[in-house]
């Protein structure tokens, strides 16, 4: 389309400037970017005001050395230039930050595992940065409704593993789970690969806590699943990536964990063979259908060449996309693997070579080739990483689109959920 179009060529003038403009890798130096005057610079005061807050050691950082960590992104394009590190416990701890904040004009930055593509926990110029590592608490998981109750600062991978023990699964699942945390997630509605069975974390949050700019916390954490009464003003703070308040705690719905789970990868001629697929596999499967993934031979190659540690799972061919499909069944492991195998043999004529887990080890490998990518990417320099949802038809063209404008001067991949 013409809009398309316009996009496109706006973002390779962008791009054109971007070595000038990051030669500093910080945002605050750059002649686009002004501070608004509006906002106090902080005082040894305020941090006096902020250690009696928060007592205990450790949770006021303010030593270069300390607080450099908390100004790196995961792209390592951009320096955040924030002085002051602020790590709370609770959301009381939190609310009587951002009401003395509010209060003196002292901006701030809600920042969780910093693994966000596009620096979305990294300070611009000296906001203060308010860390939620230190909220790792799991309250509890009910056995009848399957609901979790936690802290926002606990990591993706230790969610997960605690709902595993007790025979549940986490709804949500990313290549960065053992350091973003589901604070993080919810701030930015994270998909993740199994968002084609479990739905989205608006369909899967059923209460938060949140604290207010001004220091005023809104609870909802007790919330029921069936709840009619009235608005439902959890949801406004799913995908705001903290700009109308910080989430210090969540209500997340998990499933019963299943008996079986099988994995194949398999190697594809063309993006319309992956439609193909995509329509038989979801008639086949219905629900039993957890994750389906492609990515092209561009994102292929950077894991072989920069991810040493990781073997791809087909070595000798190579083919313009692969894929990777994974299945959740309530019966025995084998009667899962044999309804997987069947449907790659059904599929020949858009499946010329594909490879089935035999053990948790291969589908961790087959796993780790797909949510390493982001990773290789990294790797291979300067990433600008663009999260885009279109329809299936669509999915994949604008790839060629930007590699043909783009040209030699970028490496240009794409992969997802299909």
């Amino acid at each position: 389309s013409t809009q398309s179009t316009w996009d496109f060529s706006q973002m390779l003038r962008v791009l054109t400037k971007i070595p000038k403009i990051l030669s500093s890798r910080s945002f605050g130096s750059h002649g686009f970017l002004t501070r608004d005057t509006r906002f106090s610079a902080v005082e040894p005061y305020d941090v006096e005001y902020f250690k009696k807050t928060l007592p205990e050691k450790d949770a006021v950082l303010t030593e270069k050395t300390l607080v450099e960590k908390y100004n790196e992104e995961y792209t390592h394009k951009y320096n955040g230039l924030s002085k002051c590190v602020l790590r709370p416990r609770t959301a009381q701890e939190i609310s009587n930050i951002l009401a003395y904040c509010n209060a003196r004009k002292l901006a701030v930055v809600p920042q969780g595992g910093r693994t966000s593509l596009v620096a979305g926990g990294t300070s611009v110029f000296d906001e203060i940065v308010i860390n939620l590592e230190k909220m790792n608490k799991i309250y509890e998981l009910s056995p009848y409704t399957g609901i979790l109750k936690l802290q926002a600062g606990v990591i993706l991978e230790n969610a997960d593993k605690y709902c595993q023990d007790k025979g549940f699964l986490f709804p949500l699942d990313l290549g960065a789970k053992g350091s973003c945390q589901i604070g993080g997630n919810l701030g930015a509605n994270a998909g993740g690969l199994h968002f084609i069975k479990y739905g989205s974390l608006h369909g899967n949050t059923i209460g938060m806590r949140v604290v207010l700019a001004n220091g005023k916390i809104l609870d909802t954490l007790d919330a029921h699943r069936k709840d009619n009464t009235g608005y439902d003003l959890k949801q406004l703070f799913i995908g705001a990536e903290g700009t109308l308040g910080i989430i210090t705690d969540a209500a997340i719905l998990c499933y019963p964990k299943p008996l079986s789970t099988s994995v194949c990868f398999l190697g594809i001629p063309s993006f319309d063979d992956i439609k193909a697929i995509l329509i038989k596999a979801k008639q086949r499967f219905g629900e039993n259908l957890s994750a389906i993934e492609m990515m092209d031979d561009q994102s292929y190659e950077l894991i072989q060449r920069h991810i040493k540690s990781t073997r791809v799972p087909i070595e000798r061919e190579r083919y313009p996309f692969y894929m990777v499909i994974e299945t959740h069944h309530n019966g025995p492991q084998a009667e899962s693997d044999e309804k997987l195998m069947s449907f790659i043999e059904t599929m020949h004529e858009h499946i010329p070579t594909g490879i089935l887990s035999r053990d948790e080890t291969q589908r961790r490998h087959i796993w780790s080739t797909r949510e390493l990518i982001a990773d290789a990417f990294v790797k291979e320099g300067m990433t600008f990483k663009y999260d885009v949802s279109l329809t299936v038809d669509q999915f994949y063209e604008l790839v060629p689109i930007l590699r043909e404008r783009v040209g030699t001067r970028a490496v240009v991949g794409g992969y997802g959920h299909v």
